[in-house]
């Protein structure tokens, strides 16, 4: 394989490392060396002989007619995106759960995204949508015009399939978009380098209210620089209301907060590496990374699943009993948790095997 140039621009400190100009990810001689490296890359891949091939069977089965559609069921509909040789930039669509079940469901389009780039000149890549509870018909939709991590954020209603006229809109950045109610948005801010955290990521959770500026959104939450970034969810328990802040220290650890009434924003008491957090019936629930002796004297262990009373800490201050609800078996992890209304579902691995 041909081996990379090296090129350290005239600014480059004096160093043993001869990238460490690199760094500066976003400046145009680091951007430069990229680009060219990947020139390099592409040129040994599509050199192979078997390449033609390779991509030809990837890009047949990606755009195969009959790929399981997989869908997110919301509110009597299942929702998927879809992509074929005819739907090149895709279908964001959507099925009621009945028809989701039988052989050929009848879906109805959303939005058609490249019916979307053919009337705007762009060919946005559809990068999610956070959709309002309980209804989920208005919609903050991500889109990117590059296929980059950068999307740009626009209301939409799901009832007139359309973008919706003077509502929430914000320019292309890595910036994060949720709802707290239908007049509130929570923002995830990463415009300029004041809102980054040294990784690039938001540090910053603002509240941005319909019909103002998005540059007058009110700060809430904050983590420092050096933080990898920080994130925002509403969680629903019943018709309780939490809005959840996570500052996250690294990849592995993260202190969460709920954001009270009172606007405090009041950390939970769990250790920094707490994994598959959940609210559900006035109950906390949580597992470990690594062991955790709670104030009770109950040890969590890792791939266990436990719950503390949420209410009662809040009220507080106090953890109280702490209950296990999952012991840890061997072979036995965790893949994840998720709600329904009245259900807590676990999803586990069992020896390899998923099962719930």
């Amino acid at each position: 394989m041909t081996k990379p140039a090296t090129q350290t621009p005239n600014s480059a400190p004096t160093t043993d490392d001869p990238f460490l100009w690199l760094e500066d990810r976003t400046a145009k001689q680091s951007l430069d060396w990229v680009h060219r490296q990947n020139e390099i890359t592409v040129g040994e891949l599509q050199g192979d002989p078997f390449y033609q091939a390779s991509f030809q069977t990837a890009l047949d089965l990606m755009t195969a007619e009959d790929n399981i559609a997989v869908g997110a069921a919301k509110a009597g509909h299942v929702y998927n995106f879809w992509q074929d040789k005819t739907n090149v930039l895709g279908l964001w669509r959507r099925t009621t759960v009945a028809s989701y079940k039988t052989e050929k469901p009848d879906w109805e389009t959303i939005i058609d995204f490249d019916q979307l780039a053919a009337e705007e000149g762009i060919k946005w890549v559809f990068g999610g949508a956070s959709r309002l509870y309980p209804d989920f018909n208005l919609c903050l939709v991500s889109m990117s015009p590059d296929g980059g991590d950068a999307s740009e954020m626009r209301e939409f209603d799901i009832a007139t399939k359309s973008f919706v006229e003077g509502g929430f809109r914000a320019p292309a950045s890595k910036s994060g978009f949720s709802w707290l109610d239908k007049d509130t948005v929570i923002v995830s801010a990463a415009f300029d380098e004041a809102d980054k955290t040294e990784s690039g990521y938001p540090r910053i959770i603002k509240l941005w209210k319909r019909d103002t500026k998005l540059e007058d959104a009110t700060p809430i939450f904050e983590a420092q620089k050096e933080d990898l970034a920080v994130g925002a969810a509403v969680e629903y328990d019943g018709d309780r209301r939490y809005l959840v802040l996570a500052r996250t220290l690294n990849f592995f650890a993260s202190h969460i907060f709920l954001r009270l009434p009172s606007g405090e924003n009041k950390q939970l008491p769990l250790p920094d590496d707490m994994t598959d957090t959940a609210i559900f019936r006035d109950q906390l629930v949580f597992g470990v990374r690594s062991a955790w002796t709670a104030p009770d004297g109950t040890v969590c262990k890792p791939d266990g699943l436990y719950s503390l009373d949420l209410a009662r800490w809040v009220e507080t201050g106090a953890i109280g009993p702490v209950e296990t609800l999952f012991e840890p078996a061997y072979r036995v992890s965790i893949a994840g948790i998720a709600r329904t209304r009245d259900r807590l579902v676990v999803s586990l691995m069992d020896n390899g095997r998923g099962k719930g």
